[in-house]
């Protein structure tokens, strides 16, 4: 049976001793342990190791509290597998013991990280890389294994690793598949009994379709929700906010296209950070907002992200903000990505957000008609109470119509 241990000063103890008995090989685990497990513990001894594996389920991975507390836990049968396996140690912390001084220091990745999964579960690539790094340091391994069924999970511990200088070397695993070609993973014991049945489809429309468009449109006539056209659309879309008490409103649209599966760059004016932080933002996109247009070194990021965007959307756009877009003032970052745009060639969405009598008066009205000349897409504003306490046309439309048109034009350019 392999030795438990549970405090970093025991292992780095027993680290200092079994030094010289040879090189050491570490398997990072949230336990639910099963054969594609094995199947590392197995690589670390062919290659000479003696091996050390964790076992703990960091919380701070987890989008959804709900989630990590549904999280397999089976400890007796995962301490069986190991000791069949031979494995030597078992680093088996607490949350206290792994986080001593919180959550407060963190590794993010800010690139590769937002893409792919990532794009659709903020954070949870921060709290993996900040806990594998956590663990790394304290199992002080020669090698370090990990499956490359989390490809992107293991390319972005790679960089880390590279751009930290750890001295472990990082070696990728094949996947261990099921008879019928499912992926062997923990979370295969939550699936419902028709779900299990239908998962193994999936490894085999990509192994067999012809282009990642066909097999696109294979999974989207599949009976699953997750593959339904809208969330595998991929679109990019650049969502402007300008200076508005409906930033707040408009948050729930960007919270809304982000789990429809939509890549959201979020730009802001400096006056719309007054009413909502770039937190917030990053938090409800994924993504780092884009709010300074002078910053050293990134002069042409406007014009990168112009070049990226399937659909560009002002939201909330104040009168003041369509005035100057009406007249061609590129000085903040809304402006310069106007003027970096393909007008006609790409959709330019404008959602305004003012009083009543702004949204009448002529100057605006002038601004908007000259928008529309040149192919931008002004929609229609609610009607109602306003912050001021007036009542009539100009409110920001509801975020639920919003996201829904978006989706739309996005499925139609598809």
């Amino acid at each position: 049976m392999p030795r438990i241990v549970a405090h970093v000063s025991e292992w780095r103890a027993l680290r200092a001793s079994a030094r010289a008995a040879g090189p050491l090989g570490f398997v990072p685990t949230m336990g639910a342990l099963h054969p594609g497990h094995a199947s590392l513990f197995a690589a670390a001894r062919a290659r000479g190791d003696q091996v050390l594996a964790s076992v703990f389920v960091n919380p701070t991975q987890f989008d959804d509290r709900s989630d990590f507390e549904r999280y397999p836990r089976t400890w007796e049968r995962d301490c069986a597998l190991m000791d069949a396996a031979g494995v030597d140690w078992v680093f088996a912390p607490s949350f206290a013991e792994m986080y001593p001084q919180g959550t407060h220091y963190t590794v993010a990745e800010d690139d590769f990280s937002r893409q792919l999964c990532g794009a659709h579960r903020p954070g949870h690539f921060t709290g993996v890389l900040t806990v594998v790094l956590k663990l790394l340091q304290i199992a002080d391994a020669d090698r370090a294994y990990f499956g490359e069924k989390d490809f992107q999970q293991l390319e972005l511990i790679r960089g880390m690793a590279s751009a930290f200088f750890l001295r472990a070397e990082i070696v990728g695993c094949p996947i261990v598949r099921e008879p019928d070609g499912l992926a062997m993973s923990s979370r295969n014991a939550r699936l419902t009994p028709e779900d299990r049945r239908r998962a193994p489809r999936f490894a085999a429309i990509l192994a067999q379709a012809a282009t990642p468009a066909a097999a696109r449109a294979v999974l989207a006539r599949c009976a699953w929700a997750r593959f339904d056209s809208s969330t595998m659309s991929r679109g990019n879309i650049l969502f402007c906010l300008s200076g508005s008490i409906a930033c707040y409103k408009a948050c729930g649209a960007i919270s809304q296209l982000t789990k429809a599966g939509v890549t959201v760059q979020t730009v802001a004016t400096p006056a719309a950070l007054r009413f909502v932080g770039a937190a917030t933002l990053e938090g409800l996109s994924g993504r780092p907002v884009f709010t300074d247009l002078w910053q050293t070194g990134r002069a042409l990021d406007h014009i990168e992200l112009a070049r990226a965007a399937d659909l560009a959307l002002v939201c909330p756009a104040t009168a003041h903000t369509i005035n100057r877009l009406g007249s061609g003032l590129a000085d903040d970052p809304v402006g310069a990505l106007f003027l970096a745009w393909e007008l006609g060639e790409k959709p330019w969405w404008i959602a305004p957000a003012m009083n009543a009598r702004m949204w009448t008066h002529p100057a605006t009205r002038a601004a908007i008609e000259r928008l529309r000349s040149w192919n931008v897409r002004i929609l229609d504003p609610a009607e109602g109470p306003h912050a001021c306490g007036e009542e009539g046309p100009g409110r920001l439309a509801e975020p639920e119509a919003i996201a829904a048109a978006v989706l739309q034009e996005l499925e139609r350019r598809r």
